[in-house]
């Protein structure tokens, strides 16, 4: 396999990792399994000829992929945030609490049941 072509399998896969971590950047999640299932396959044929690559050449691919996976963890992460918060937001608290201006509690609960429900 000559160097250029081992050039352009290094480029496509990461000119993959690049489009699939912009999909993610930009929230178009409808396009990364597509972009996910060309760079599997892209990797496939890097790894078929693997001894033929250099091992900077290697490094640079998995560094990449392993940015992307952190990326992936912190939307994840991101994700279950929001949940929590729409959660909390849905499902308020049995009573509702009352201060006055000084932050002292009132004494007394109102049923937030009543209310909302």
């Amino acid at each position: 396999m000559a160097s250029a072509n081992n050039d352009s399998k290094i480029a496509e896969v990461m000119k993959l990792v690049f489009d699939e971590r912009q999909a993610l950047i930009d929230g178009k999640i409808e396009g990364l399994a597509e972009i996910s299932s060309q760079k599997q396959k892209a990797i496939e044929s890097v790894s078929k000829y693997k001894e033929q690559f250099s091992d900077t050449d290697i490094a640079v691919i998995l560094s990449a992929c392993g940015d992307l996976q952190d990326l992936y963890r912190s939307a994840q992460a991101g994700l279950v945030a929001a949940r929590s918060r729409l959660q909390s937001v849905q499902c308020p608290s049995e009573h509702l609490k009352t201060y006055d201006a000084a932050g002292r509690n009132q004494g007394f609960q109102i049923s937030t049941r009543e209310r909302f429900y």
